[in-house]
């Protein structure tokens, strides 16, 4: 499975314009995907049935750690006097009355319909995420089950959860988008949709 953060170029494009996009900053919106791919990570370890876990046991012990001193230092305690800026940067997109001003004109400015010959979903059209009607999902939920799906060959109700935190009904609601959108196939007898947009960049679907 190849990661986005391991195309150096392409994920500073959709740090970038993921940081205009919502209007955060692009540190902030880095942040964002590892803390997803940890998820991810937690997820796969939680489906190796504890294996994963014992081995660390053996490797590393299973001491409690209240014998484990630790050293304040007050230098690095940056966050007792910080301030944080009242930019709106973490608010969601519906209500938030900066966004269009902040909204990049060449994201504006682009069709809501898509074309890529990468796409495998036969024609290969598909609908922009920010032209399809999220309704209550908050955009960055919707990022970051795109940013899943886009990286895996089949996606799950499962694997959306486990990539956003959000509940079963949210999921499957994504997974109908999406299949809307084009970017998955219709579910399968084992519940999982065929990927069609793993080898489009992630740039062009937002």
């Amino acid at each position: 499975m190849a990661y986005l953060h391991e195309d150096r170029e392409e994920f500073r494009n959709a740090v970038n314009l993921t940081s205009e996009r919502f209007g955060i900053l692009p540190v902030v919106a880095e942040k964002d995907y590892y803390v997803t791919m940890i998820a991810y990570l937690s997820y796969k370890v939680g489906e190796s049935n504890g294996e994963i876990n014992e081995r660390f046991r053996e490797k590393y012990g299973d001491e409690d750690d209240e014998d484990i001193e630790v050293e304040e230092d007050d230098d690095y305690k940056f966050y007792d006097n910080y301030d944080e800026p009242d930019d709106e940067c973490l608010a969601p997109m519906n209500g938030n009355s900066c966004h269009k001003k902040q909204f990049p004109d060449h994201i504006a400015d682009l069709s809501p319909v898509g074309y890529d010959e990468n796409c495998e979903n036969g024609d290969c059209f598909y609908v922009r995420l920010n032209a399809i009607d999220l309704d209550d999902i908050p955009t960055e939920t919707a990022l970051r089950a795109l940013v899943a799906t886009k990286h895996s060959s089949y996606i799950t109700n499962k694997a959306i959860r486990a990539a956003t935190g959000c509940s079963y009904d949210t999921a499957e609601r994504i997974l109908i988008l999406f299949e809307d959108a084009g970017y998955i196939s219709e579910k399968n007898n084992r519940f999982r949709h065929k990927v069609y947009i793993r080898n489009v960049e992630l740039t062009k679907l937002i």
